[in-house]
Order: C-alpha cells, then structure tokens, then sequence
C-alpha cells in the first residue's frame, strides 16, 4: 500500500468498489451475518451498503465543517478525493456548497448536527 505510483485516477471507481466491498464483508463478519444478509437487510430499508458509508461520511463532514479545519483537509479526511469533489457531493446532498453550509453555520451559530438533509 506504499508504493502509489502504480495507481492513477482511472483506477479510483474500482478501487472505491473493492474498499466497500472489504469494508462490506468486515461489517458482516464483525455481526455474524452473511454478506448476503447484510445485503438484504440494507435493501429493506432501501438503500445499499455503499450508500450507507457515503451518509455516514457526508454527515461526519457536515460536523467538521462548522470547526475552522479546511475544506480540502475535511475532504480528504472523510475519504472523499479532493475538496472539488467533497463539494459536488455535499451540494447534491445538502443543497449548499461546504464553504456556504460554514458560512451559515457560523453565522447562526448553529451546531454539529446542522441543516437538516434535503
């Protein structure tokens, strides 16, 4: 895992897949269920197991973001890989850029939990 120069950012949608996948299979094992299981019960509920890790990312993001850490150093702590792309997927989740969701947080003092989701 120390030797990146093998990788580009045409690798980073199989990467990402095979991270969930691993992280998938761990989150099964750790509560003693089938991977298929743990499949069907995020499908009842009617999301998927990948898009349960992006919300919880999304929302640890939104937290940091009313501290005075950068945005490019909140996006890359939360997986995300780079600030441009932190910011389409906050906007299309939370209907404000990162730099607009601080502004307003700061201004209304308001706290981690923040703007409620669209």
């Amino acid at each position: 895992m120390d030797d990146t120069d093998g990788y580009d950012s045409a690798d980073g949608p199989r990467l990402a897949a095979l991270l969930i996948d691993m992280v998938s299979a761990l989150f099964a094992a750790a509560h003693h269920v089938s991977l298929s299981h743990l499949h069907r019960l995020f499908q009842q509920d009617g999301t998927s197991v990948a898009a349960w890790i992006r919300d919880q990312r999304l929302d640890r993001a939104r937290r940091d973001l009313v501290g005075t850490t950068s945005i490019g150093a909140i996006a890359v702590r939360w997986g995300f890989r780079d600030a441009a792309e932190f910011s389409r997927v906050f906007r299309r989740e939370f209907g404000l850029a990162p730099r607009e969701y601080r502004s307003a947080a700061q201004a209304s003092g308001v706290g981690p939990r923040g703007a409620p989701r669209r």
